[in-house]
């Protein structure tokens, strides 16, 4: 699960940091494998989410693949509940990451911390799209690691 804070300092990288053509512009939050930056392309000024491996498991090559072949896997798939894979690289100083479209708004945590409580249609209406989402990744051989876990799938 990623913890989400909206401070720059909280990530292993500050803000003004250059990642190849990307320069950070703040954190997002932080997951089990790697790190998410809001990021700003200097080549097109565009902003993007820039996700980045953690520097312990990039020096380990299963891993660094791993988080390589996660880019391959969700570029290959276009639904309107799937982001968008944009880049993916490694620096030369050996920083894994994947650039994919910024979202802005709240995260369905926050969503529902503000609302106190989902109602069934709307609940329904969640699910719904997230089955949706998860049938358009499975239809091209992808399963998400976290379902793995569920599934006890190697």
């Amino acid at each position: 699960m990623m913890t989400s804070q909206n401070n720059a300092t909280r990530g292993p990288i500050q803000s003004g940091t250059s990642v190849g053509s990307y320069v950070i512009q703040r954190f997002i939050g932080q997951g089990g494998m790697a790190t998410v930056y809001e990021a700003i392309n200097q080549d097109i000024g565009k902003k993007v989410a820039l996700k980045i491996l953690n520097i312990d498991l990039a020096q380990q090559p299963d891993m660094a693949q791993r988080f390589v072949n996660e880019a391959r896997s969700a570029s290959k798939v276009a639904h309107p509940g799937l982001i968008s894979i944009f880049d993916c690289g490694k620096t030369g100083a050996g920083i894994y990451y994947i650039a994919m479209e910024l979202l802005e708004g709240l995260s369905l945590e926050r969503y529902i911390e503000s609302r106190g409580h989902l109602g069934n249609e709307e609940c329904i209406a969640f699910g719904r799209q997230t089955a949706s989402a998860l049938a358009a990744v499975h239809r091209h051989g992808v399963v998400h690691r976290e379902q793995k876990q569920c599934l006890n799938v190697q």
